[in-house]
């Protein structure tokens, strides 16, 4: 049982494996294409959305389709009563079939593209409502990219899940068993301490679930963040709560809440609480306000008592009330994106003629592992190519987190039948060079995957194989990864072999 355990969660992870977040479609016609060292290219969408905006990609960093609500066309057109549609565009930037009229607000992070478990093609959208007046409450749309020669089409949209005003940013994060989805999120209009949650699964939606932790607060403006292995939580607010807590991807439930901030009613400047993220290792966790001054803040959660790792990393007073996003990015930066207000006319959408150093760069903290200003954060550093920017990044889950290995909630295993290889594979870690070298011979298939993950089923590299010979080698560098166990799949379209090395 513990090897056939063992082997589903390498072929759930391969699965997983086939969509990332390397594609970010943002603001006023952005997209950036993400490289896990960098950034590949900055290139021009047919998304223009002041907050809500959400995108997928391949295993290979292409760009399958992206959503947002906000068409300036019908703001304009309609005023405030018409920025309620959303919208999804193919990889070519045009509007998907039927991809239009999705029922949504217009404000942030009330998107978030998710794989329907066990498929290749199809997906959920998921759409929120949050104020009382523009279609209030938890939709999905279904998409299905084996229509119309891979650019897809909406099959269905608008299906109800929950009803009521849903808070901003509904947070997807994988369940152990690598396969299915948790969404959790939180709903306002009424003073409340409930989280609600369901499971996304292969036959869809399971009954909505109810949590009640933390504090009693009318949450209208309420953000939820996992960190990268998905076992802590952050919540926060603009009314100046700060809570983290421990998450259980088995159950979806929270536990071992710690307060790092408390909420209360007379908001102050320094904790109007915006947006935040945590740092690759999970140690940080940074956060943004948004009234004037606007605050960047770092948090270590190593101290003790946890209010004491607090460190300003930025302060500014311009443009006023500087809401900014925050989300960290596959190449292991976190990136914030800020609008630009003159503080007088409203921003959305920008007139052709307002570019600045605000709106049209990102900022960056280039080393957010490290404790203080060591983080390294550049404002408005880079440049968008004549792009802008408004108050929101993709509300993209974390694609690649791949199942718990050995969890005790991995029901999926059963009648999984074993796949026996032919041929041998001899892996073992070089420490001078910090490599890992992997030796194959006899091997049936000549070509296919060789694929890193480390102990939570992260995918750490992915390397395609279009000749493999019979006595094969081949060397991956794993100089600045962590110390600890990683798992080596060499699969060929015959077989899979699997080994596991430990770094030093």
């Amino acid at each position: 049982m513990r090897k056939l355990i063992f082997l589903f969660c390498i072929l759930t992870n391969s699965l997983n494996a086939q969509f990332t977040d390397m594609n970010w479609a943002f603001g006023d016609s952005c997209g950036i294409k993400f490289s896990t060292t960098g950034i590949d290219s900055i290139y021009r969408t047919s998304v223009n959305a002041r907050g809500t905006c959400a995108s997928i990609s391949d295993s290979a960093g292409n760009l399958l389709f992206y959503c947002s609500s906000s068409d300036p066309i019908e703001y304009l057109l309609g005023g405030l009563g018409s920025y309620k549609l959303g919208i999804i565009h193919n990889k070519n930037n045009i509007k998907m079939e039927n991809g239009d009229k999705l029922k949504t607000s217009g404000w942030y992070k009330e998107m978030t593209i998710l794989p329907w478990p066990d498929s290749t093609t199809k997906f959920m959208v998921l759409l929120s409502g949050i104020t009382p007046t523009t279609n209030p409450g938890l939709r999905y749309a279904k998409v299905d990219l084996s229509y119309n020669n891979g650019l897809g089409k909406v099959t269905d949209k608008n299906i109800d899940i929950d009803t009521g005003q849903i808070a901003d940013g509904p947070m997807a994060i994988r369940h152990a068993n690598g396969r299915d989805w948790w969404v959790i999120y939180r709903k306002w209009g009424y003073v409340n301490n409930s989280f609600h949650r369901f499971l996304f699964t292969p036959n869809g939606i399971t009954s909505l679930q109810v949590q009640q932790i933390g504090p009693s607060l009318d949450a209208s403006n309420y953000q939820i963040t996992f960190n990268r292995v998905g076992d802590k939580m952050m919540a926060y607010s603009n009314y100046g709560n700060l809570d983290l807590y421990d998450f259980d991807r088995c159950t979806g439930l929270l536990s071992n809440r710690k307060v790092i901030h408390q909420y209360f009613v007379s908001i102050l400047p320094e904790w109007t609480l915006w947006d935040g993220a945590f740092s690759p290792n999970g140690r940080y966790f940074y956060a943004t306000t948004y009234e004037t001054p606007a605050y960047l803040y770092q948090f270590d959660l190593n101290a003790f008592p946890l209010i004491n790792g607090k460190m300003t990393i930025d302060t500014s007073s311009f443009p006023p009330y500087a809401a900014s996003a925050l989300k960290l990015a596959p190449d292991g930066k976190i990136y914030r994106s800020t609008a630009w207000y003159d503080g007088l006319n409203w921003n959305y959408p920008y007139p052709d003629t307002t570019y600045n150093i605000v709106n049209t760069h990102l900022s960056v903290i280039n080393s957010p592992d490290s404790l203080g200003l060591a983080c390294d954060y550049q404002p408005y550093s880079l440049y968008l190519n004549g792009t802008r920017t408004y108050y929101g990044l993709p509300n993209n889950p974390d694609y690649t987190l791949g199942a718990v290995i050995g969890s005790p909630c991995d029901t999926l295993s059963v009648g999984i039948k074993e796949v026996v290889p032919k041929g041998n594979m001899y892996v073992y870690y070089e420490t001078s060079s910090q490599k890992i070298i992997i030796n194959a011979n006899g091997l049936l298939g000549k070509k296919g995957k060789l694929i890193v993950y480390d102990l939570t089923g992260r995918v750490i590299s992915i390397v395609d194989l279009n000749t493999i010979s019979n006595e094969f080698r081949y060397e991956i560098p794993l100089e600045g990864l962590a110390t600890g166990l990683y798992l080596i799949s060499l699969e060929t379209l015959s077989e899979k072999l699997v080994k596991r090395i430990v770094k030093n």
